[in-house]
């Protein structure tokens, strides 16, 4: 159904191909952006010791700030508006690489664009395949459960054998006895 396809889409994201006309300008525009950003980095490393040193330096904060809000809202609308939510996952790339020991927003910018999307990319690829695998496992267990359950319905009715009275002989369900044997009473 279109409209289900739709909503996962809004709630989960997609990675999924994009056409040229649609991914040339999203490229075009991402890479302005981070051109702006890169651009902003000694903002940023003046804003990261703090608003009071940043304006003691000669900054001036608000401006900056107001810009950089605006620039980032713009670029987190772009990536949005063309993967659903999906790309929040690579949110997590510069804290990493703060704590590995990149400061410095002119290296950290770029950086975190590159490994962000490939952090991204590695996500969704393992994702897909533990959905797969997931799928295999849980029909694997769906049918080996039925096939129990066929199994537990075949031993409670019993197993046909021929009986000495010349009826059919249920293991399970047999109310005579002769010569050893227990013969259904019909």
């Amino acid at each position: 159904n279109y409209q289900t396809g739709g909503i996962f889409f809004w709630l989960l994201g997609s990675l999924d191909t994009l056409p040229y006309r649609t991914l040339l300008p999203l490229l075009g525009l991402s890479a302005a952006g981070l051109g702006v950003l890169v651009f902003f980095a000694p903002a940023l490393n003046l804003l990261a010791q703090g608003e009071e040193t940043a304006a003691g330096l000669g900054l001036n904060v608000e401006a900056a700030k107001w810009a950089l809000i605006l620039l980032c809202a713009l670029l987190t609308g772009l990536a949005v508006t063309f993967n659903g939510v999906i790309p929040f996952v690579g949110l997590v790339v510069p804290h990493i690489l703060r704590l590995i020991g990149y400061y410095g927003h002119r290296a950290l910018l770029p950086l975190s664009v590159a490994l962000g999307g490939s952090f991204l990319a590695a996500a969704d690829a393992l994702a897909r395949d533990a959905s797969t695998r997931d799928a295999f496992v849980r029909d694997a267990c769906a049918n080996l459960f039925r096939s129990r359950r066929r199994s537990r319905a075949r031993r409670s009715m019993g197993t046909r054998r021929s009986c000495p009275m010349g009826r059919m002989c249920f293991s399970a369900s047999c109310a005579r006895t002769r010569g050893g044997q227990r013969c259904s009473p019909w």
